[in-house]
């Protein structure tokens, strides 16, 4: 059995570990204190109220970290700088729209058939939520530039995703035999995402929100409505369905742009609020 000082040697040090479940600034300004207020709790239960008052602290201590370490863990996140959250959507653009186009690509390639029509709708659902991260960003950077408007754009934008998405869950639920869905509902839902594009890319330039990549957002959405053109002329033009694969590629590039011109941003605001 432990001796008294061994087992508050053992304890002091769980007791550090399990600091690390709370927020990094929150422990670098408050571990040191919690640790030592520990030491002299722990002391003091063991010596008056032995093995059994030293296990009831244990027990206090535990379910108290778990709520608090939770709500510093909100609380950081519900004050985090703005532009933190488009740092991570300016990920989540770059990631979203590549994977959210790639089961539109995989038709033009050898790998269709390698990956099951499941799968393949998980990619796309994957891909849309990751997009609607990174058009929120967009949103933030140019809410914050002084535009008006961004906020009904954004909300046409996420319309669309929605009529988008719904399709791909209703197969997920039903089974995948149903993953073409209502080819108009999709149609419908680019279109809006389309308008929502527009009318962001024209704030963005107006603004120079993005910089020296203040055309991305335009030319994202001058991409989608090439995409749709060419693949409704495909159905009666069936030559011309080699451009299809190439609207794509422009616009999973096009992704990887605003992705890197949100990030370039934040990275700026990041170096300022460290120089101040």
């Amino acid at each position: 059995m432990l001796s008294p000082a061994k087992l508050l040697t053992l304890s002091n040090r769980v007791y550090c570990l399990l600091l690390y479940l709370y927020p990094a600034p929150f422990r670098r300004e408050y571990g040191r204190d919690m640790a030592q207020v520990f030491r002299d709790d722990a002391r003091q239960a063991l010596r008056e109220s032995g093995l059994t008052g030293f296990l009831s602290l244990w027990l206090t201590i535990v379910i108290d970290l778990n709520k608090t370490a939770f709500a510093e863990h909100l609380w950081q996140v519900l004050h985090r700088p703005q532009y933190k959250y488009v740092q991570w959507s300016g990920v989540a653009a770059t990631i979203g729209g590549v994977v959210w186009l790639m089961p539109w690509f995989l038709p033009w390639t050898n790998w269709l058939d390698e990956i099951s029509e499941t799968s393949q709708l998980l990619i796309s659902l994957t891909g849309l939520t990751l997009v609607a991260l990174g058009l929120s960003g967009l949103h933030l950077r140019l809410r914050a530039s002084g535009s008006r408007i961004s906020a009904p754009a954004f909300s046409l934008a996420l319309i669309g995703l929605v009529l988008v998405i719904s399709p791909v869950v209703v197969a997920l639920v039903t089974g995948p035999a149903v993953s073409a869905g209502p080819f108009g509902l999709v149609i419908g839902g680019v279109i809006c995402l389309t308008l929502g594009l527009v009318i962001m890319g024209a704030n963005a330039l107006s603004h120079q929100a993005l910089g020296a990549l203040s055309f991305v957002p335009l030319a994202l959405a001058g991409g989608y409505v090439a995409l749709l053109i060419s693949m409704w002329l495909s159905q009666s033009n069936p030559s011309i369905r080699f451009l299809i694969p190439i609207f794509i590629t422009l616009d999973m590039f096009c992704w990887l742009l605003l992705g890197a011109a949100l990030l370039f941003w934040s990275q700026n605001m990041t170096n300022s609020a460290l120089r101040t």
